[in-house]
């Protein structure tokens, strides 16, 4: 199925059918033109041919009149009628003798009396008496009633049996006059073989044509085999003599075969002379004029099909080459294809060095996009450890500022207890002053856990910083990712959408990061005040434990001071609660943090299995 859809199949194809198409139409016309001139050329041959021997007919008949007349016109024929001299018998007959011999054709020349009895013969004598009627009746009539032909010279109607040897005849007469006198008649018998022999045997009319000669009676006087003549002719020439038509086409069937051919009138016979051949014959060069049409056509179509294909397989066999190399493409193999398309300086040609180029720069691109990944990744799974470690400290720094909470809150209600009871007495005092010493190491407890917080907050701080720049630099890559994708088009498509992600991605952290910044900014600040705070108080701490013994008698300055000291530690106390506030968000902003930085990685690690999609 995936051959016949493809250009190799389909062009060649539609090419064959078209032009199939094309030469068959252009066949069937030029062969239904050739076959009509060929036809057209046939059937006006039969007319030129029926014309020809028509007037070679007609001018053996008018040449015989000529004859004829001439012959009558010998003092001697005419004086032997009329004077009826017997010495005069000898010269007749040689006379009569001597015009069948001028004549190949004639079988005996007489004469007849105008009482139609026979009274001279060239040859047979035994005609000598005999009536002229007897056997002549349609000729003698037409004589009597002056019926010529041509001149004065009358013509038989139709052949019969010559009496003298029994071969077909046919016999011209014509009057003999003696001065003005019309004295008798000279007739002449012509042997229709001879005449055969002479005018019509050797006529070669194709395989199958005939030329016939036909009386009004439907008689075949005349054809090219002898053996056809004074037989019946077909029917269909009664209509040509009912009608009196000289010329035209004739069909009919003879021997189970459709004859056809043209007729046309004799001049000076009521005969018509006609020309006919199978149809079968006639047609023959249109059928050879077909089937050579359809062999040339087959050879042509061939032809143009081979070539077609040879010319297409030129085209289509580089462009499956392309389309093979685009595939692979789409695959993710990149490595160099062995087969290769030859130089080309056509549209094809073009487009195969276009993919070896964009294949070259996309395994440029691939190739940086791929180191840039492995630097993103390395530096994600850095940033993660860092966010890991900084966790762990800030949950332990949390830890420890809930602690320091704690004792604020119990070193406040201490304080807040000595205060009360600082005004009962000086038995208290001792009591008192160890709590103000417990007070002190708490003091000085909490300003070293203060010191470490704002070490933390400082160390804090640098790691936000290299995460910022980590970032920072993270959105360039990306950027840079995006431009190459770009460049690359629609094969770098799917890489571009991963590089905006990425870029996102690093523009949140640096979002993120810069909250953190100034949250521990913030927090750093508060650090450093609760320091000095702290420091203070353990300065109050060392002096108080200095002169509590010296102050002793004076327990009512003590107990304002207590007083006093209850406020500032009420004021530690909420600024150590404000303390661990921070420490919580900065928590919770570490570990977002932390979050970010392993969605980073494994974004890194999404789009170095995005680049190992490509064989380089």
């Amino acid at each position: 199925m995936r051959r016949f859809n493809s250009l190799a199949f389909k062009v060649p194809a539609i090419l064959c059918i078209v032009t199939t198409i094309l030469i068959t139409i252009l066949l069937i016309i030029s062969l239904t033109i050739a076959g009509k001139g060929i036809s057209k050329s046939r059937f006006e041959g039969f007319e030129t041919t029926v014309r020809g021997y028509s007037s070679v007919f007609d001018a053996w008949f008018r040449t015989q009149s000529y004859l004829l007349e001439t012959y009558a016109s010998v003092p001697i024929v005419g004086e032997y009628l009329d004077y009826k001299d017997n010495t005069r018998t000898d010269r007749l007959n040689a006379t009569l003798k001597t015009f069948r011999e001028k004549n190949a054709c004639s079988i005996n020349v007489g004469i007849v009396d105008n009482n139609g009895i026979i009274i001279a013969d060239s040859d047979y004598s035994k005609l000598i008496g005999t009536k002229f009627t007897d056997s002549n009746i349609y000729i003698w009539n037409k004589l009597k009633n002056r019926q010529y032909g041509y001149g004065s010279v009358s013509y038989g109607n139709e052949l019969v049996p010559s009496e003298v040897n029994g071969e077909l005849s046919f016999i011209f007469a014509t009057p003999v006059k003696n001065g003005n006198k019309e004295v008798g008649y000279l007739y002449t018998v012509f042997n229709w073989r001879e005449f055969y022999k002479n005018y019509i045997e050797g006529i070669q009319l194709g395989d199958t044509g005939g030329l016939d000669v036909i009386t009004p009676s439907l008689k075949v006087v005349m054809n090219t085999d002898y053996n056809k003549v004074n037989i019946d002719a077909p029917s269909v020439y009664k209509s040509v003599f009912d009608n009196n038509l000289s010329k035209g086409v004739v069909t009919y069937i003879a021997n189970n075969h459709k004859m056809m051919g043209s007729y046309t009138k004799m001049k000076y016979v009521p005969w018509i002379t006609s020309m006919t051949m199978t149809s079968e014959e006639i047609f023959a060069e249109n059928r050879n004029a077909v089937i050579g049409g359809i062999i040339f056509g087959i050879i042509t179509i061939v032809s143009i099909a081979v070539f077609i294909n040879i010319f297409i397989r030129s085209i289509t066999k580089p462009l499956s080459i392309v389309v093979n190399e685009a595939q692979r493409i789409e695959r993710g193999d990149l490595s160099t294809s062995k087969r290769k398309i030859k130089p080309r300086k056509d549209e094809i040609g073009l487009l195969a060095d276009s993919f070896n180029n964009m294949r070259s720069k996309l395994v440029e691109t691939i190739k940086e996009v791929n180191h840039a990944s492995v630097c993103i990744m390395n530096a994600s799974e850095k940033l993660a450890a860092g966010n890991m470690e900084l966790s762990k400290r800030t949950e332990s720094q949390a830890a420890s500022l809930q602690e320091t909470a704690a004792s604020m809150e119990q070193m406040a209600s201490t304080i807040k207890s000595s205060t009360e009871y600082s005004l009962t007495g000086n038995d208290m005092m001792i009591s008192s002053k160890s709590s103000i010493d417990e007070a002190g190491d708490i003091i000085i407890q909490t300003t070293s856990n203060i010191e470490e917080v704002y070490e933390a907050s400082t160390k804090i701080r640098n790691i936000t910083k290299i995460i910022e720049d980590i970032a920072f630099q993270t959105n360039i890559l990306a950027l840079n990712a995006s431009v190459e994708a770009a460049r690359a088009g629609d094969q770098g498509r799917g890489f571009a959408v991963v590089a905006s992600e990425v870029r996102n991605l690093a523009q949140t952290t640096q979002s993120s990061v810069k909250d953190i910044t100034d949250l521990v900014d913030n927090a750093y600040d508060k650090i450093n005040k609760a320091t000095e705070t702290a420091r203070q108080s353990q300065e109050i701490f060392k002096d108080l434990k200095a002169k509590i013994d010296e102050t002793a008698n004076i327990m009512r300055g003590i107990s304002s001071a207590a007083v006093e000291q209850q406020s500032g530690v009420e004021q530690v106390n909420r600024a150590v609660s404000e303390m661990d506030g921070a420490t919580q968000l900065n928590n919770t902003l570490v570990n977002e943090a932390e979050a970010a930085s392993k969605d980073l990685v494994v974004q890194a690690n999404s789009l170095q299995d995005a680049m190992n999609f490509f064989k380089l």
